[in-house]
């Protein structure tokens, strides 16, 4: 809840987001991730799955040592149904993946928010940010947000 004032990069995290899961084939995208935490991966069901039949079984090994608890979505798809405006694509991906973050973190809990309540300071939030542009844009990235929330899955552990 405090401000971080830091300027460094982190030495532990419980919490990795993983755009691209080649990831793994040029560095070590678990470095630094606590046991017991979370990692996301940006993808549908099927790369998903795939993705972890082909993983490296060292990364296996450590995803299992760790007990990491996994996590997926396709917020590319999510993004380009709801999308009306094609330069916004890229920036509506991020704004499902806020909502994967809001669902994985205690913000929310912590400040003892239904997700309603949640994803009315969210529009608040979005006014700020979109309102220029108008209620359909604001309307488009809260959904994206609600989806994001709502839609995410936890990879089974027979994949990895």
């Amino acid at each position: 809840p405090e401000k971080i004032e830091a300027h460094q990069e982190p030495e532990r995290v419980d919490f990795v987001f993983l755009n691209d899961p080649h990831a793994f084939s040029h560095s070590n995208p678990l470095e630094g991730l606590s046991e017991g935490g979370a990692l996301f991966i940006q993808g549908g069901e099927e790369t998903v799955r795939g993705f972890f039949h082909e993983l490296e079984p060292t990364f296996k090994s450590k995803i299992k040592d760790l007990q990491l608890t996994l996590y997926y979505l396709d917020a590319n798809k999510i993004a380009t149904e709801k999308s009306t405006n094609p330069d916004l694509l890229q920036r509506m991906q991020g704004i499902v993946l806020l909502g994967v973050f809001l669902k994985l973190t205690p913000f929310a809990h912590a400040r003892k928010l239904d997700t309603e309540s949640l994803m009315t300071a969210v529009r608040v939030v979005l006014q700020k940010y979109f309102g220029k542009r108008g209620e359909k844009i604001i309307d488009e990235n809260l959904e994206c947000v609600r989806r994001g929330y709502e839609e995410i899955r936890e990879v089974p552990k027979e994949w990895t």
